[in-house]
């Protein structure tokens, strides 16, 4: 398997990840399987944690009465702004 084969595979493990354990030992087989791969690999978990991390903060700022999110799609990135109460 080559390395883009190897890591889109791999991605769509870790996006499919739950607390089951079935997920894991997936995502830890395949791994295992195709560890010539493995800082791809890596890269892949870091960039969902920190996918993952944005988007749970991003939740808890729509939360908070006194901060907005504004995704600005011509940056791809979110801008947060806080309001004073």
């Amino acid at each position: 398997m080559d390395g883009f084969e190897a890591r889109m595979k791999f991605a769509a493990i870790v996006r499919e990840l739950s607390a089951s354990i079935s997920t894991s030992q997936r995502a830890a087989s395949f791994a295992l399987k195709w560890k010539e791969h493995d800082e791809d690999f890596h890269s892949i978990i870091i960039e969902q944690l920190e996918a993952v991390s944005l988007l749970a903060f991003c939740g808890f700022a729509r939360s908070v009465s006194n901060f907005s999110v504004r995704h600005e799609s011509s940056c791809q990135h979110h801008v947060f702004h806080w309001t004073a109460p």
